[in-house]
């Protein structure tokens, strides 16, 4: 996340930063994934914007890994942000989603707006990887993923 600068500065500084890691990972054989945290990178715009930079200067293999549980603020953006990352994608994890991140870490099927955003993701047709994360500590590791499992089918069957 660069400091300061224009838009085309802060796109160019933040390509200049990945370029070892692009190489690196190139060189290796594996793809890089500028991953949604958050702040200036975690905005779909830029990573987009980063993701062109580096691909117009050969680094093919890098893309966006984005993350709902760190895109409660861009809920009602989400239909236009998939449209815009959709070609870059490298996996897309999926969370339960409240307005106002309440709270953050939800198990799919638990919030609010996910099964609309479902529901776009499926119109994109998107055929890319889907990931669940276990980020609830104070839960068994199984106990959380089986609970987004269960609420991803839920989901679903819903949406047909």
């Amino acid at each position: 996340s660069p400091k300061s600068g224009t838009h085309e500065e802060t796109i160019r500084a933040a390509k200049e930063a990945m370029i070892p890691l692009a190489k690196r990972t190139a060189e290796i054989g594996c793809k890089l994934g500028l991953y949604n945290h958050g702040g200036w990178a975690g905005m779909p715009e830029n990573l987009v914007s980063v993701c062109k930079a580096l691909r117009a200067e050969g680094h093919d293999h890098v893309g966006i890994v984005y993350n709902w549980h760190h895109g409660h603020d861009r809920i009602n953006e989400w239909e236009d942000d998939l449209n815009l990352m959709k070609p870059f994608l490298h996996c897309l994890n999926l969370n339960g989603m409240n307005t106002g991140a309440q709270p953050k870490i939800l198990a799919l099927g638990k919030g609010k707006h996910e099964k609309e955003m479902l529901k776009v993701l499926l119109q994109s047709r998107y055929e890319g990887p889907v990931g669940i994360l276990d980020h609830q500590n104070h839960l068994d590791a199984e106990k959380s993923l089986r609970a987004n499992l269960d609420g991803l089918k839920k989901l679903i069957t819903k949406l047909r």
